[in-house]
């Protein structure tokens, strides 16, 4: 409306009305009331001024137009739209972040918005946000989110967050408790940069960090039309540089009072070419829901840690149905396997010469016995001695002769710190929950490699290095091991293969026969049906019989995964996850000891040639999927 002038006569009752005299009146003590005085009493509704000064308490009831420049003191109002000067009273404080603003800003408006999201962060509280807009920030990385503030992009193909040249190996974003991070993109790091860590001393009262609609978009330093996204990148500093990972939830750097050691990711992606996507370590609890991963060497890494949640953990058991006295501080609990080993023992003074065929067990080792003849009393025994892969030596004070015993090895075991009666909770001093602290002095199988054998690291799958064989006269052997005696139990056997040549006659990739071809026990073999063209397929032999004849021919120079499960009795051969033949009914007993030759016949023939990967033996049943 145009500017409105207001007669009000010269005397209090000229004829001219009372409903002005009154407006007169009013002018300077309520604004609104001129609007529905003006026009007899009427209510005008919605209005629209050009200009609008007010100093004191206003309050519209209706909705304001104002079209010019408005100055206004303090106002209550449901909505304001378009541009605003001024401090909203909300709850918790906005801080906003675009590519045009400056750190010099307030930074509590769009106007007056920074540069930066570590200058944001550095006004930030519990219960403020920082709004990042569309663009790319380049920014001092780690960028650390204090607790309880949220950051909250305008969405993960819009906000980009990168570091700077100098920080390009750090870390993106350290998470403290009941903070989040909302719909952006980060990336363009590199190894041993990670995108979501915990602070140090993070603690969680409410709840734990939340990152959702969120991508980590990583490449190695050095890409190609056929490797994009520098999954073969090496890791040389400063020449070149491995791709940064996802996420890494470590409870060990937690604070003690922490409400848990979780993060919470939903719709987020991760890709993180030849590197880990999200780690979990020391207790460490995450939810990851509708998630993806790519590229990654490892899509999810679990694993015990050396300290435990806030460097301090203990591994708690529930046994609530003890008999007998309750564990004590600085006993020992044990976690024994569920079948006795039938072995015999010989004596000499204390010390006791356990035989048993590929005991697979080294010095430290615990067993529990059962003494079946002979002297020597039932319990549990240290293994204090080595002899070979078929006697080991505890010490037993009580016995004086020899005889027969059955023993079960301890899966694990750790001490006692403390027992809770009513809830049946032992603590257990060691490392993460869930687990037994395994004996440290337990080694890895050796293996022994034969002609030109070795290790080759410009070709693998994951990993580092993959194992090259010529064709000619190269193999490895791992010596007899009861971890290879299936016996009648579930099993699995899985490898990566990379055939180099299409062959004419058939090839043993693994063979668990020891000295006979007749040998009860498993070799896997690469097939040809054609002697003149020559082809790549699988077959699978029990002994001299042949019990699975696949039908997938292998592709040269291309990893492909092989694995032959057993379960219940069933006997399956997979490749690249597909079930490839049929499934052989399978009732036999793979013994209780077996070697393992990899590459050639268990005497050493017909030799591969190529490479293999990822080699997996298990005692337990697997499923694959090609998908």
């Amino acid at each position: 409306m145009a500017r409105l002038g207001i007669y009000t006569g010269t005397i209090a009752n000229d004829g001219l009305g009372d409903t002005l005299l009154t407006v007169a009146i009013k002018i300077n003590s309520n604004f609104l009331e001129i609007y529905n005085f003006l026009g007899n009493g009427n209510d005008l509704g919605s209005s629209t001024i050009e200009n609008l000064n007010v100093t004191g308490i206003s309050t519209f009831e209706s909705d304001l137009v104002v079209q010019g420049q408005t100055t206004l003191g303090i106002v209550t109002a449901t909505t304001i739209t378009g541009h605003f000067d001024g401090q909203l009273n909300t709850p918790g404080h906005v801080y906003y972040v675009e590519t045009g603003g400056h750190d010099a800003n307030s930074g509590t408006n769009s106007n007056q918005a920074l540069s930066s999201i570590v200058a944001a962060l550095s006004l930030a509280s519990n219960g403020d946000t920082i709004k990042i807009g569309a663009g790319v920030f380049t920014e001092v990385f780690p960028i650390t989110i204090p607790k309880g503030v949220h950051v909250v992009g305008m969405g993960l193909r819009s906000t980009f967050i990168q570091p700077t040249d100098a920080t390009k190996q750090n870390d993106a974003f350290l998470l403290n408790g009941d903070c989040t991070v909302e719909d952006l993109t980060v990336g363009n790091f590199f190894e041993p940069g990670v995108g979501f860590k915990f602070a140090n001393n993070a603690n969680t009262t409410n709840r734990s960090p939340y990152v959702q609609r969120v991508t980590v978009l990583n490449k190695g330093s050095t890409t190609s039309v056929d490797d994009p996204y520098g999954y073969d990148s090496s890791h040389s500093p400063p020449t070149s540089y491995k791709a940064g990972r996802g996420a890494l939830i470590d409870g060990s750097v937690v604070s003690p009072t922490t409400l848990e050691p979780a993060m919470l990711f939903n719709e987020c992606t991760f890709i993180t070419p030849n590197n880990i996507a999200l780690e979990m370590t020391n207790g460490a609890r995450s939810e990851w829901v509708n998630c993806f991963t790519y590229f990654a060497e490892k899509g999810i890494y679990a694993h015990d840690g050396a300290v435990g949640l806030a460097s301090a953990g203990y591994l708690r058991i529930k046994t609530p149905s003890l008999s007998g006295s309750t564990p004590q501080a600085n006993d020992e609990l044990y976690y024994l396997e569920s079948n006795y080993t039938s072995a015999t023992y010989s004596q000499s003074g204390t010390n006791l010469t356990v035989t048993k065929v590929g005991h697979g067990l080294t010095v430290g080792d615990r067993i529990y016995a059962d003494f079946i003849s002979g002297s020597a009393f039932d319990g549990f025994y240290y293994v204090s001695g080595y002899t070979d892969v078929d006697n080991f030596v505890v010490t037993a004070p009580s016995a004086t002769t020899s005889g027969n015993l059955s023993y079960k090895s301890a899966i694990g075991f750790g001490t006692v710190v403390s027992y809770d009666v009513s809830s049946g909770i032992s603590s257990i001093l060691g490392k993460g929950e869930g687990l037994f602290s395994v004996p440290t002095s337990r080694s890895g199988k050796t293996v022994t490699a034969f002609g030109d054998a070795a290790l080759e690291t410009s070709i693998k799958k994951f990993g580092t290095a993959s194992l090259k064989l010529d064709g000619v006269d190269d193999y490895a052997k791992v010596t007899s091991n009861a971890d290879f005696g299936f016996g009648t139990d579930d099993f699995t056997v899985e490898v990566f293969v990379r055939p180099d040549t299409l062959i004419t006659s058939d090839k043993i990739l693994l063979d668990m026969r020891s000295g006979l071809d007749s040998d009860g026990a498993l070799h896997i073999e690469l097939t040809s049906d054609d002697p003149f063209a020559g082809t790549n397929y699988i077959t699978v032999g029990y002994g001299n019989t042949t019990i699975i004849t696949g039908a997938t021919s292998l592709t040269l120079n291309t990893f492909t995964h092989i694995a032959l499960s057993r379960q219940s009795g069933n006997t399956r051969l997979f490749v690249n996850g597909t079930q490839d033949g049929s499934t052989y009914s399978d009732s036999n007993n793979y013994g209780i000891s077996k070697p393992l030759t990899i590459g050639s016949k268990h005497d050493g023939a017909n030799y591969v040639s190529g490479y293999l990967d990822e080699l997996r033996i298990s005692r337990t049943a697997r499923w694959f999927f090609s998908d």
